[in-house]
């Protein structure tokens, strides 16, 4: 678990430094959406079943899941922040709640 969830981690290191958060952010989303979706969809995240089927009894595992959906909800946060400094959402717009929104889509 500890390694899927490194894997994951290193795929979000280019998208935090690109120079244009929001094409970052849509270039994810659409990898999520292929990975997920049609012909060449993957069976499930890993991330999601080892929480859903070992956290309730496994304090180590839920953990570990919940630190990784707060990682994943703070790269998408940081990137909606970025994207709000550089006059590309609404000064009004709440990155943190996007970001949770997002994430709550993803999974």
């Amino acid at each position: 678990l500890t390694e899927y969830m490194e894997g994951w981690k290193n795929r979000f290191i280019p998208i935090l430094d690109d120079p244009d958060p929001l094409r970052a952010l849509e270039n994810h989303l659409d990898e999520v959406i292929k990975q997920t979706t049609g012909t060449e969809a993957c069976n499930g995240c890993y991330l999601l079943n080892a929480g859903s089927e070992l956290s309730p009894s496994d304090d180590a595992v839920r953990e570990l899941v919940q630190k990784a959906f707060r990682a994943h909800e703070n790269c998408y946060e940081v990137l909606l922040q970025k994207a709000k400094e550089q006059g590309e959402l609404p000064p009004d717009a709440d990155p943190r709640g996007i970001a949770s929104t997002l994430v709550g889509m993803v999974v």
